[in-house]
């Protein structure tokens, strides 16, 4: 395919956005894929932890997002779209390989893709028709673009926009065998939020120290210190001031270009920055409490979980604050106009059943519910789309609104608004399976099936759980208060029939003799 000029690109964009209204089922790339024609840049933004519970976006009732609502009046909204796991490594492993974390089998907290499959994914399906580029602050995701690499032309350093470093990272001294080192040295040996009892006294207490002064020299703007990612310490504005210069860059000399920024924000620690901190402290708003759940790991009572969930918050009208001035930022540069741009999360935040945080066993809509906001080029009118989604639909949209093929082996579907249709049948899944073998069939794991209104939750392998359902009617309960198995085995058993088939058929190849 051959390529031509940006500035082309941009007057193409300028004159299709002046000439025609924005249809949401037709995307932009139908307009150039004639003879010359070139594939649109696309920029997905992924925030770590961002739960749609807790956007006015979607209905809160705090104002969180008032920047992504307006981003949202020139943009597709899903607001049913789910993650195929509640952490990181198995929800962001399902986004960028079109697959559920049965299949694709980055199962546990550090976990790999399966090797065998690795090379299917969505770097490596756009081919070279795109520069592709990548950057995560999340040392875990870093662990799953290692395996990529080799389809990744730019892959950004961790440090690329941090304030300063806040320990060294030795991983990085063996970019060949990169998860190898990760796990030798930083996840063994080092101390830090994940990793409370290091290998080493020496890098354990140097950490910790690291930590202890940047809290000392933190600046005036950050009273419990700068936000961190365990391995640097950073500013949400110097974040987004430098995927701006990044995306300038790409602009100006790699289009057609695939940009991923995978954020920290606002995963845990959540630091806001002065302005922002205490301001919903009198409010008066408490959220449903509700009983706790016996799988819960944290444990934590409802009066610090309520605190906690206040700061969440926000922390979440600060990095609202700040992705408002990069929105702005990319229109005025015309980069809103000449490329899609997908703001999403790999998973939620749970704030009740006495848990806090997520990759634990509780699997309620909190935690596994997220945003999904896509601004096509030219895209000029909101569109609203209800229909159950999952983010194993990135993959299959992104290869479809650029023109490549779309594998069979994919189980995303094409978005609706996007060029998919919506199925009121559809059922999609969420797996946790963090204590099972990623090599033989997952034997503890908790897994959701959402079909239409209705949500099972299905646990194996947990004890007194084994073997349990809980059925809940998301629109008439949306809190998931009243469990209906009891009142209606009928539909238990057709959801948990359709959820241990997809299951079985996932772990046969994984059977023993």
């Amino acid at each position: 395919m051959s390529r031509f000029a940006r500035r082309d690109f941009l007057k193409l964009a300028a004159a299709l956005a002046g000439g025609t209204a924005f249809s949401a089922a037709r995307p932009l790339v139908k307009y150039l894929q004639g003879d010359g024609g070139a594939p649109p840049n696309i920029i997905l933004i992924l925030l770590d932890a961002m739960s749609s519970s807790n956007l006015s976006l979607h209905g809160y009732v705090r104002q969180t997002t008032p920047n992504l609502e307006r981003f949202a009046e020139r943009a597709i909204v899903y607001h049913n779209h789910y993650a195929a796991s509640n952490f990181t490594t198995s929800g962001t492993a399902s986004m960028l390989m079109g697959t559920y974390p049965w299949t694709h089998r980055a199962v546990s907290f550090r976990g790999l893709v399966k090797r065998s499959l690795v090379d299917q994914n969505l770097f490596a399906l756009f081919g070279d028709v795109y520069h592709r580029l990548a950057y995560s602050q999340n040392s875990w995701v870093n662990l799953l673009l290692g395996q990529m690499a080799l389809h990744v032309d730019e892959y950004l350093s961790y440090k690329e926009f941090a304030h300063r470093a806040a320990q060294p990272f030795l991983a990085e001294l063996f970019p060949n065998d990169y998860p190898s080192a990760y796990m030798a040295f930083e996840d063994f040996l080092g101390a830090n939020d994940f990793n409370q009892d290091p290998g080493s006294i020496t890098l354990g207490l140097f950490n910790l120290l690291a930590a202890r002064i940047s809290e000392i020299k933190s600046a005036p703007k950050y009273p419990y210190g700068l936000p961190s990612n365990f391995h640097t310490y950073f500013t949400i504005e110097e974040l987004l001031a430098g995927i701006s210069r990044s995306l300038a860059d790409l602009a100006a000399s790699q289009a057609p270009f695939f940009a991923y920024y995978h954020l920290l924000p606002p995963h845990t620690p959540y630091i806001p920055r002065k302005p922002f901190l205490g301001m919903y402290l009198k409010d008066g708003i408490v959220p449903l409490l509700k009983p706790a759940h016996p799988l819960s790991e944290t444990r934590k009572d409802d009066r610090r979980l309520v605190r906690i969930r206040m700061v969440y918050d926000e922390y979440i009208v600060n990095l609202d604050h700040e992705l408002g001035i990069f929105l702005d930022g990319l229109e005025k540069s015309g980069l809103l106009d000449s490329s899609y741009v997908i703001i999403t999360s790999d998973h939620g935040e749970l704030f009740e059943r006495g848990e806090h945080g997520h990759g634990t066993p509780l699997m309620y809509e909190p935690v596994t519910k997220i945003p999904l906001l896509v601004r096509a080029p030219g895209q000029r009118s909101r569109v609203n789309v209800r229909s159950l989604t999952s983010n194993v639909d990135i993959l299959p949209t992104l290869l479809s609104i650029s023109g490549q093929a779309i594998p069979s082996s994919i189980e995303g579907r094409v978005l609706p608004g996007l060029g998919g249709d919506e199925d009121p049948e559809r059922s999609v899944f969420s797996v946790f399976a963090k204590e099972s073998s990623a090599f033989l069939p997952l034997s503890k794991a908790v897994v959701t099936i959402n079909k239409g209104n209705r949500k099972l939750i299905y646990y194996r392998g947990y004890n007194e759980f084994d073997d349990r359902c809980e059925l809940y009617d998301l629109q008439a309960d949306p809190e998931e208060m009243t469990d209906l198995s009891a009142d209606d085995p009928a539909a238990v058993r057709k959801m948990k029939t359709e959820l241990l088939d997809v299951w079985a058929d996932a772990d046969r190849r994984y059977q023993m003799g």
